[in-house]
């Protein structure tokens, strides 16, 4: 698996394709994460705690992790379903931490795969949030501190 991080330069280039890999995938049926990049300025890439990273195999995009604000605004990791079980998670998660030194991710406490492979990945259950009538589990990766999260 060949993963690029989106940089400034790059982001006209990929723009499009992960606009409909997104689109196309996404589970959400409002599409804010569609939207929320479509308005995205290559400038905002450079703010602090914004990773987009692609996931290709053999030529093709098979994933997409979108972070902002180190998770704690937007995160999103999107792959396709025939590689939903073969560990790519895992390192698309490490990248994420590679390149920003923390990761924040809010999961659904009823999500049994995504707290599954969150806990696989190596990251850390500390908080849980209740918001309309829903419950959350707050995870962090790398070096996250509970304040951040919590106030």
């Amino acid at each position: 698996m060949k993963i690029i991080e989106i940089t400034p330069n790059l982001w006209e280039k990929y723009r499009w394709p992960l606009l409909l890999f997104i689109r196309r995938y996404e589970k959400g049926t409002d599409h804010s994460l569609y939207r929320w990049l479509f308005h995205l300025k290559k400038n905002d890439i450079n703010k602090p705690g914004t990773c987009i990273s692609l996931a290709f195999w053999e030529g093709q995009m098979i994933g997409a992790t979108i972070i902002s604000r180190y998770g704690i605004h937007l995160s999103e990791l999107i792959l396709l379903p025939a590689f939903l079980h073969k560990h790519f998670h895992k390192r698309l998660i490490d990248s994420i931490i590679d390149r920003l030194g923390v990761f924040y991710t809010k999961v659904r406490y009823n999500d049994e795969k995504m707290i599954k492979t969150a806990l696989e990945s190596g990251l850390v259950c500390f908080s849980y949030e209740q918001k309309q009538n829903t419950n959350y589990l707050w995870f962090g990766g790398g070096h996250w501190n509970i304040e951040d999260v919590v106030s």
